[in-house]
């Protein structure tokens, strides 16, 4: 899970030259910093051209890379070394664009374990 703090405070050195917010109030007391967290949430993944030839812990390792990996959407696994498509795909259930092309997948009935993901 990625997790980041944005302060939402106006830099001193801007001033009221571009518009910023003054960082002293009338009676000189400091403004309090005021943070929001932002989580990041990644839907497309490209992992072309990277020699890969199994997809088997694929998810579990998503879970410490992306936040919230069952929300992926655009896979792009072109051009490695995959011979078999594993059904460890089937966990990507928001799955809309998958790049297979330039694999070593010969044999067809390979493609049908994919028809599980009804949003491809």
């Amino acid at each position: 899970m990625s997790n980041f703090n944005i302060s939402l405070q106006a830099n001193k050195n801007i001033g009221g030259a571009l518009g910023g917010r003054k960082s002293d109030d009338a009676n000189g007391k400091t403004e309090n910093k005021r943070k929001k967290e932002v989580k990041v949430v990644c839907t497309a993944l490209f992992l072309n051209n990277n020699e890969i030839r199994t997809l088997k812990y694929m998810p579990e390792t998503l879970k410490y890379v992306m936040y919230r990996p069952e929300n992926l959407e655009w896979l792009d696994i072109s051009y490695n070394y995959l011979q078999t498509i594993d059904r460890e795909l089937l966990e990507f259930p928001n799955l809309k664009t998958l790049y297979l092309h330039g694999n070593y997948i010969a044999n067809l009935e390979e493609v049908k374990k994919l028809a599980d993901i009804g949003t491809l």
